[in-house]
């Protein structure tokens, strides 16, 4: 007798071992016959996945075991092909689907000759989307279940005549204009409520910060026209005080300002791309960009007032315990890079290179207060730029004041620009070339305790997703309105240090 064993990826089955066969009720089929059927016996081969097989190696003792075909009884006629070895649960499925075999026609001239009866007793409504199918019985032609939101779908009975009985049936057809509309209120709707449950994961922020910075703006952002280009940046966003219209001035919305202003804020937060966000709400991706701009400097305008420069009696009062050995520290500053897409151009390759991050980047100098809040965001410089020289062309230096201390990194070497201010710095001191002493590193203990608040700040800006990775060109315009939103948001929430 001969021995059988299955030739599929590393299936161990044998029939030297009946026992293990019994178990399972497995049994072998034998492969295909190339000289018989060649284009089936070498589906079989590529669904085994085993390298070393070809259709030379196909003999009349090569066999597949019946686990390996859908539903594990072998071949049917639906499914005369095993499943390919090594495919997940998304690929069976796929596989599953695309290699079903149709019934056979139904021939008209023996339907004709009453040979084949239709029975029409009942028709089946596929709904556009759904999963389920819904069956009316002969007492409801016409009607629409109860529980079936009739919104969805416009069913129009059309009656057919049968030869049999002359009773009419009624089959449904579906108004598309109608259906792809609802079918588009119905995702944006999804999208909403998605955000509304998750607003931690989609925004970083509660629902109700989110409605309490959205009723801020609702009524100026009704007025405001979209962004159409650098050009008119500027003037897409006048003050509209005097326009007692009520009326957005320009093209119609497609989405209302909430979705607006909710997709704007998980592209912020997710980094979603323009045509993710635009399958998801059933509009163009140009039409998300454009979104997405307006509200970037809709927003930036609109919240300036989260980021300003404390008085020192602001700062006394929430002063932090880690402060205690500074207590006249008014900010502390530390700089930032961003990773930003190779330019084109040689001499912009070469001043946005930064030897720090061998990569080339845009550069940030960030100032936040003892208790965490930023007080001040720069414009964006080229990688290549020094700490000292964004610092001093900043504009950061006018806002201090007589008597302020400034901490900062040991980078910072401000201490002259600083004391035409009449401020000191604050830095760890430096060992050059010999072992600090014990006061010294008890100092530099001290500052980078007070010091690695604002690293924590500069990661609250980086946890929004789109300024992660590397940075497209595409949005340098408005690279700056950007990160000063995630630092107006990031200003909402509670206080970083206490």
């Amino acid at each position: 007798m001969v021995n059988k064993n299955c030739m599929y990826g590393v299936c161990k089955s044998d029939s030297r071992y009946p026992e293990r066969l019994a178990e399972k009720d497995v049994h072998f089929i034998p492969f295909p016959k190339p000289l018989r059927n060649r284009v089936k016996c070498e589906r079989w081969i590529r669904a085994c996945g085993r390298p070393d097989l070809n259709v030379e190696k196909v003999t009349k003792y090569s066999y597949i075991c019946s686990l390996h075909f859908v539903r594990g009884n072998g071949p049917t006629e639906e499914y005369p092909d095993p499943i390919p070895a090594g495919a997940c649960e998304a690929e069976k499925e796929n596989f599953m689907l695309q290699n079903r075999k149709r019934r056979a026609p139904i021939d008209r001239k023996s339907a004709d000759q009453g040979t084949v009866h239709l029975d029409h007793s009942y028709c089946i409504v596929h709904v556009p989307d759904f999963e389920a199918e819904i069956e009316l019985g002969p007492s409801d032609e016409g009607k629409v279940p109860d529980d079936i939101d009739t919104t969805i779908f416009t069913a129009t009975p059309l009656p057919v005549e049968t030869k049999d009985s002359g009773s009419q049936t009624y089959h449904p057809t579906f108004s598309d204009s109608s259906t792809n509309v609802n079918l588009k209120t119905m995702r944006r709707q999804l999208f909403v409520s998605d955000v509304e449950k998750k607003p931690k994961a989609y925004t970083g922020m509660t629902l109700d910060v989110l409605k309490l910075v959205f009723s801020h703006v609702e009524l100026k952002a009704s007025r405001m026209k979209y962004w159409y280009g650098s050009s008119r940046v500027d003037d897409s966003f006048d003050d509209t005080e005097n326009d007692v219209s009520g009326k957005k001035r320009g093209a119609l919305r497609e989405l209302t300002l909430w979705e607006e202003y909710l997709m704007s804020l998980v592209r912020l937060r997710k980094g979603l791309d323009t045509d993710v966000l635009g399958d998801m709400l059933c509009i163009s991706s140009s039409t998300v960009s454009r979104i997405f701009t307006t509200w970037i400097v809709f927003l930036r305008k609109e919240l300036d007032f989260l980021i300003k420069w404390p008085t020192k009696d602001q700062i006394k009062e929430n002063m932090p315990k880690c402060f205690k050995y500074f207590p006249k520290t008014r900010v502390v500053i530390d700089c930032t890079e961003f990773f930003v897409q190779k330019p084109s151009l040689p001499s912009a390759q070469r001043i946005t290179w930064s030897s720090y991050k061998h990569n080339n980047t845009f550069k940030l100098l960030v100032g936040i207060t003892p208790s965490g809040s930023f007080c001040f965001l720069s414009k964006l410089w080229s990688g290549a730029v020094s700490d000292r020289r964004i610092t001093q062309a900043s504009g950061f230096l006018e806002m201090l004041e007589f008597g302020d201390e400034v901490m900062a990194d040991r980078g910072f070497t401000i201490s002259d620009l600083l004391a035409l201010k009449g401020a000191t710095l604050a830095i760890p001191p430096f060992a050059n070339g010999r072992q600090l002493s014990s006061r010294a590193v008890t100092r530099t203990r001290r500052i980078a305790n007070a010091r690695i608040h604002v690293e924590r700040a500069i990661g609250d800006i980086k946890s929004f997703q789109l300024l992660q990775g590397t940075l497209p060109l595409t949005l340098k315009p408005i690279l700056d309105d950007i990160i000063f939103v995630c630092g107006a948001l990031c200003n909402l929430r509670s206080k970083l240090v206490k």
